[in-house]
């Protein structure tokens, strides 16, 4: 009887054994198995995390590309760079820059690996990115074609500011009967009673009473969208620009000191002009300037008797103050045009017999005086000219 249970102990002991040797195989296929899914994870976010800072990397220098175009519109075919971003080195090229060009077909693609030609359309430009990862996977090409972003629309209106509108509205009329000759700024403020002015009026401010003056149609708004303005870096577009067609010669107009009289320009010549110091006419001095753009670097005086006159009155002209000490418009200007009056006040005084004939748009302050029988015209039917921007945007973009 002893002798049969020990037996039994023994076969249930080994059977106990084996059972506990296969739990621990068990154990350890699947310690295997996790560490081997762990791993993997592990070495899949590694990949994931490279693939995504090498494309990273890549469009660092697509960004690149972009920036140094923007730098220079006229950069030649080929123009590239390298540079490191988080320890890796991208590449940059200006493959094919045709902003100015007529077009061309049959371009090569940046990628090596990519045999197809690439169009390049007139007026666009083809850009490239690269990277390679730090695992030493693949290239990564990132490329682009870009355009120039559209024309600015200032704002139409005959009184345009930033900031306050000091008006004596009894003056401003549009002459082309449209009653469009608006009043936009930052608040409104009256110098005095007189009639409605020939348009409506709009405030920036959101205060009962910031808009003192009732415009054409009844209404002195408040709470308004707030007028574009051109960014410093536009204005610095437009005034090299300028400069250089200035100084190209033919008829174009260049000074480096003030202008007291005379002519900018000449008629029926298609001119850009740029002044280096001021524009200031006194007593009877008259000045005619026939070119659509002009530059002043310092600001912009005429008074007493004198003249300031654009023609001719059917092409838009634009002027671009640029001085800080303040333009004034006072006596008997009889002027023509759009003036852009980028960093001082402006005042209008009306004393007089004359007309001023255009708009004013300042990001600052504008004034303007009542008194004698001056008048402030605007015609709506004429909008400022939309300055070009000088930088450039996407078109389409794809990568590899």
């Amino acid at each position: 009887m002893c002798l049969s249970t020990s037996r039994a102990f023994r076969r249930e002991r080994g059977s106990s054994l084996i059972i506990a040797l296969f739990l621990v195989v068990v154990l350890l296929l699947v310690a295997v198995a996790v560490l081997t899914n762990t791993s993997y994870s592990a070495n899949s976010t590694l990949n994931m995390q490279t693939k995504n800072q090498t494309f990273d990397a890549a469009e660092a220098g697509l960004n690149d590309a972009q920036w140094n175009l923007d730098q220079n519109l006229l950069a030649a075919n080929g123009t590239r760079g390298t540079s490191t971003v988080l320890g890796y080195t991208y590449h940059w090229i200006i493959q094919d820059n045709e902003l100015s060009g007529s077009g061309k077909c049959c371009v090569s693609d940046p990628d090596p690996q990519q045999s197809g030609p690439i169009n390049v359309p007139a007026g666009q430009a083809l850009l490239a990115g690269w990277a390679s990862s730090i695992l030493g996977g693949r290239t990564v090409y990132v490329e682009e074609m870009v355009k120039l972003s559209p024309p600015t629309q200032l704002p139409n209106g005959a009184i345009v500011c930033g900031k306050n509108g000091k008006i004596s509205h009894q003056q401003i009329t549009d002459t082309s009967g449209n009653h469009h000759a608006d009043i936009r700024c930052g608040t409104i403020t009256s110098s005095g009673g007189g009639q409605v002015p020939d348009g409506n009026s709009y405030a920036t401010c959101n205060v009962s009473g910031c808009n003192a003056i009732i415009g054409y149609d009844h209404n002195a708004y408040i709470d308004q969208a707030p007028p574009t303005f051109l960014t410093a870096a536009q204005l610095n577009a437009i005034q090299s620009v300028t400069l250089s067609q200035a100084q190209s010669g033919g008829a174009n107009y260049y000074t480096a000191g003030d202008v007291t009289g005379g002519a900018i320009g000449s008629s029926g010549a298609n001119c850009v002009a740029y002044i280096g110091g001021s524009i200031t006419l006194k007593g009877t001095a008259n000045l005619t300037n026939y070119c659509a753009t002009t530059i002043v670097m310092g600001d912009v005086n005429v008074g007493g008797t004198a003249t300031y006159q654009a023609l001719p009155a059917t092409l838009t002209h634009i002027v671009y103050v640029f001085g800080s000490s303040g333009t004034v418009l006072h006596g008997t200007p009889t002027s023509e045009g759009f003036f852009y009056v980028a960093n001082s006040d402006v005042t209008i005084d009306g004393g007089g017999t004359g007309n001023f004939t255009g708009a004013i748009i300042t990001p600052n302050n504008i004034t303007m005086n009542g008194g004698g029988t001056a008048t402030f015209d605007y015609n709506s039917t004429q909008t400022p000219p939309p300055p070009k921007n000088f930088n450039v945007v996407p078109e389409s973009q794809w990568e590899y």
